[in-house]
């Protein structure tokens, strides 16, 4: 985000975030459910241990487990985190620089938790460079009162989808799939019954073994 407004916006998703039900699935008022095991929850605390202690994130929210309040609902077996937002340090960041990012795990890898990080920018390049600082590519969205700059930028955006001043939007008629290590193939639209298709080539030599000189030697 711009840090024109990062304040204000980080303060209102800190608020936002820690008003968030989390609890048993099967309850209508619950909005935020537990993990899918132990190990992942594991997995997802050790990384904000590791943003928080190897890099450059600052823990604003959360960060733990489980919420306050899920024992006397009956469901203390549940493998929770609470909703978790880092800060990451804009001063450890060099555009252009080499070797390893100096932004934190959050940051750059897909943590499958509850966990946001956020990062602020003041150039347009500097955005961009933020947002492409990660091995993986499925998805990113462009939010701007400015839709050129939200073409511009979306343009050099390293992923499999864009969105402009929207998000999570998917159409079947349109193909989906990531860039990088977001995997390969795609689903939905042509390209994506391309992924079921099996296809034959077949050639015709005018004569019988003819090469084209395909090989460097004479037909």
């Amino acid at each position: 985000m711009h840090t024109s407004i990062a304040d204000e916006l980080i303060g209102r998703l800190v608020t936002a975030a820690a008003s968030i039900r989390t609890g048993d699935p099967l309850l209508e008022e619950t909005q935020m459910g537990p993990l899918v095991s132990a190990q992942q929850r594991t997995k997802v605390l050790a990384a904000i241990e590791r943003a928080t202690s190897e890099g450059n994130a600052t823990l604003l929210l959360g960060g733990t487990a489980p919420p306050e309040g899920l024992a006397s609902a009956g469901i203390e077996g549940g493998y929770y985190v609470r909703p978790t937002i880092l800060r990451e340090d804009p001063a450890s960041y060099k555009l252009g620089s080499t070797g390893q990012s100096p932004y934190s795990v959050s940051w750059r890898d897909e943590i499958f938790g509850p966990v946001l990080s956020v990062a602020t920018f003041e150039t347009e390049e500097e955005a961009i460079a933020l947002a492409n600082d990660s091995p993986y590519g499925l998805g990113h969205a462009v939010m701007s009162s400015d839709v050129e700059r939200c073409e511009r930028v979306g343009a050099r955006l390293d992923a499999g989808t864009v969105w402009h001043n929207c998000s999570q939007a998917l159409w079947p008629s349109t193909p989906f799939g990531g860039w990088k290590q977001s995997g390969f193939g795609r689903e939905w639209g042509a390209a994506g019954m391309r992924e079921y298709v099996k296809h034959k080539t077949v050639t015709a030599a005018r004569t019988p073994g003819y090469s084209w000189e395909a090989y460097g030697g004479g037909a």
